[in-house]
């Protein structure tokens, strides 16, 4: 597992992501983002990379 709060672990995930062919994240809107781990972000790591994400909750909650 990766804590994408500290700067260690982001670090990991860009690693990662060079090598990597998608992304799949399960966080609610926005999450990734806030971390600074969002598409446009990886996307400037990878410029191939497939970004998925899928809340268990929908794009606005319960």
């Amino acid at each position: 597992a990766l804590d994408l709060k500290k700067e260690e672990g982001r670090q990991v995930l860009y690693d990662l992501v060079r090598v990597s062919d998608v992304v799949f994240d399960n966080f609610r809107p926005g999450v990734m983002e806030e971390m600074g781990c969002g598409y446009e972000t990886l996307k400037e790591i990878n410029p191939r990379i497939i970004y998925c994400t899928l809340s268990g909750f929908g794009e606005t909650g319960p």
